[in-house]
């Protein structure tokens, strides 16, 4: 499963509300904080929430991001092609659905 490890100073942009959904994040160590990106030029922005360490994040936007993310205290996390996160997630799910199946045989 291709995936990117990265290390984030802190204020660096992830993501931009509206960019196309392409990753999904977890995230190791540090911060990242979700908000939502002022309405006008010039004003301000609205934070959502604050992420730490064992979070992850961009998974619930299904083409486009409904939010921003930037680092808020310098951050490692991993960032997994989407497509690759939805094929493990079938892929487990397929395989605890059997073992349920495969229970209730004997």
């Amino acid at each position: 499963m291709p995936s990117v490890a990265k290390k984030g100073m802190s204020f660096r942009l992830i993501f931009n509300k509206g960019d196309r959904t392409s990753h999904w994040y977890l995230l190791l160590a540090g911060e990242v904080q979700l908000f939502l990106p002022g309405y006008y030029p010039g004003s301000e922005s609205l934070p959502l929430c604050s992420l730490s360490a064992g979070s992850l994040f961009g998974e619930l936007d299904i083409d486009r991001h409904c939010c921003s993310a930037v680092v808020t205290r310098q951050a490692e996390f991993v960032r997994i092609s989407q497509r690759h996160f939805v094929n493990l997630y079938n892929v487990s799910f397929t395989k605890v659905t059997f073992f349920h199946l495969s229970q209730r045989m004997v």
